[in-house]
């Protein structure tokens, strides 16, 4: 089974993101390409090493000083631990755009988990109208700290195909990066657990132990002890009681008593949710000798009529407590 990747494509409008994308999948330029409007998913199966590697490349829609496609897009950073950040080589507005787009990224993504930066100048084809040269290029991408740049044509294909080479390298140097970190940690906590300062001391601890089944046990506890101390450190409450009663975001919520569902503006959204909403008929707190009495006296008095006490209900208070 092939494991996953995502790799994300960023830049301007119109710099030839999905002509990229579909020059790797067919193997030719397709003069059909289509405004993107929102996130593309494009699947690829690339071998790298003794692995196949389902590699899942997210086509962005173009990103702009209006900040319209941002709210989708954003969310996509922190998932995608290889990013591709294509300008246009005949607009220069395309490359400038590179140095926001890339700043936005390092608002939301720390750089030292493991993220890999690929810069790519793209329709190296049209060598008649180029406004940005292959020296500049390679200077922003030095000065960006980016860690590859690359020239492509999805016209011709130049380089196409060492850029998904480049992408499949950075994936597994990204993995590889995770494995190092995450058993670095892992051997810092044993130390911790242990009250011990080397490997050394770590190896004396099993070398004392004579058979495999005390080795077994031994690490069986350590694991343990490793979880409970650094992993395990707090029990799960349900935290959203009184959320939409305690609303401080000027949002407007929903009005059932006991639903935590707010909206920004009091608008369809509400009113469609609110025809729907599961606590819109429940009633208040009480026992049922209570309850029963209270239908007892709806029953006889007009559809005017309006309880008293709608803040608390019996069946809003178990799916809060549990």
């Amino acid at each position: 089974m092939a494991e996953k990747a995502n790799v994300l494509l960023l830049g301007d409008h119109n710099v030839g993101k999905s002509s990229l994308v579909n020059y790797q999948r067919i193997g030719k330029f397709c003069d059909k390409v289509y405004k993107t409007e929102e996130l593309g998913l494009n699947t690829f199966i690339l071998p790298i090493k003794d692995k196949r590697y389902k590699i899942i490349v997210k086509d962005s829609p173009g990103l702009r000083h209006d900040h319209r496609n941002e709210s989708f897009v954003i969310p996509e950073f922190k998932k995608s631990p290889v990013i591709v950040f294509i300008y246009d080589k005949t607009y220069r507005g395309s490359f400038d755009r590179i140095l926001d787009i890339k700043q936005m990224v390092d608002d939301h993504v720390n750089r030292h988990n493991g993220y890999t930066y690929i810069l790519v100048g793209n329709k190296s084809d049209d060598k008649n109208n180029v406004k940005v040269t292959t020296e500049e290029g390679q200077s922003r991408c030095t000065k960006s700290e980016m860690d590859f740049f690359i020239e492509t044509s999805a016209k011709e294909g130049t380089h196409v195909a060492e850029l998904f080479n480049e992408v499949s390298s950075a994936v597994n140097d990204d993995r590889e990066f995770v494995r190092f970190a995450t058993q670095g940690y892992a051997v810092l906590a044993a130390f911790e657990v242990l009250n011990i300062n080397s490997a050394d001391e770590l190896n004396v601890h099993i070398e004392n132990l004579k058979t495999n089944e005390q080795k077994k046990t031994f690490l069986e506890k350590l694991s343990s002890d490793i979880v409970k101390r650094f992993v395990a450190t707090e029990t799960f409450k349900f935290t959203h009681e009184g959320e939409a009663e305690n609303n401080t975001n000027n949002r407007t919520s929903c009005g059932f008593p006991g639903c935590p569902k707010t909206f920004s503006i009091d608008g369809r959204c509400r009113q469609r949710h609110r025809e729907t909403c599961q606590y819109q008929n429940l009633e208040i707190l009480g026992d049922v000798g209570q309850i029963e009495s209270i239908h007892e006296e709806k029953e006889t008095h007009t559809k005017t009529t309006k309880l008293e006490d709608k803040k608390f209900n019996y069946s809003c208070c178990l799916l809060r407590k549990g």
